[in-house]
């Protein structure tokens, strides 16, 4: 994001830890995608350090992080929260995966055409200018529901308080500057996702990975 190489690389290591000491201490199988989230974020920051080394010429790894950002996170955080509710919540997930989908759909056609800038102090991801600004705005806005509604309706006390952080630190991040808006709020959000470990709940046992309750 607006930091450096370095805060991205470094960002990389502290999820993985976190993801492996997730594992280590033992997990419920529906818990399991959650717990994977921070090795994805890692990898997203991993992408963002070698942008940075490059100063933007790395076509690839601009691919790779745009597409978690735009295309994979509403997806998966709804699946993952599928994969821990039950009843009433489980089916709003799935409402929810649908969203995601689609949007992953959306954006993964846009993803060629998706650049970057200004990568001595900041970097700033471009997409086409040929989208007009409402059609940006309304799909950010479906964006948050995939991303965050699933974390609001969580049975796990701690992922609720977790949606709440993320979207205030959206709107912070929003209103600190739109420009650098997905390199800023993706950083927010990776560093964020080391709470899991304390949130996901443990269970007895290396890998006891149970049925739904």
């Amino acid at each position: 994001m607006c930091f450096s190489a370095s805060a991205s690389f470094t960002t990389t290591a502290l999820l993985a830890v976190t993801g492996a000491a997730l594992l280590h201490k033992g997990i419920e199988r529906r818990y399991l995608a959650l717990a994977l989230m921070p090795f994805f974020f890692g990898l997203q920051q991993a992408f963002e350090g070698i942008i940075w080394l490059y100063e933007g010429e790395a076509p690839f790894s601009i691919q790779a992080f745009s597409f978690f950002a735009l295309c994979f996170w509403p997806a998966y955080i709804s699946f993952s929260m599928w994969m821990c509710e039950e009843s009433i919540k489980e089916k709003i997930d799935i409402g929810c995966i649908g969203i995601g989908i689609g949007l992953c759909a959306y954006y993964f056609s846009i993803l060629p055409f998706v650049q970057v800038e200004d990568c001595q102090y900041t970097i700033r991801y471009i997409t086409p200018e040929s989208i007009p600004l409402a059609t940006q705005y309304t799909m950010g806005t479906l964006y948050m529901i995939p991303s965050l509604l699933p974390l609001w309706i969580a049975s796990l006390k701690g992922l609720r308080y977790l949606g709440l952080v993320l979207f205030v630190t959206a709107l912070l991040a929003f209103w600190v500057d739109q420009v650098w808006f997905i390199s800023l709020w993706c950083f927010i959000a990776a560093v964020i996702s080391i709470s899991l470990f304390f949130i996901i709940p443990k269970k007895r046992g290396f890998f006891d990975w149970g049925r739904k309750e």
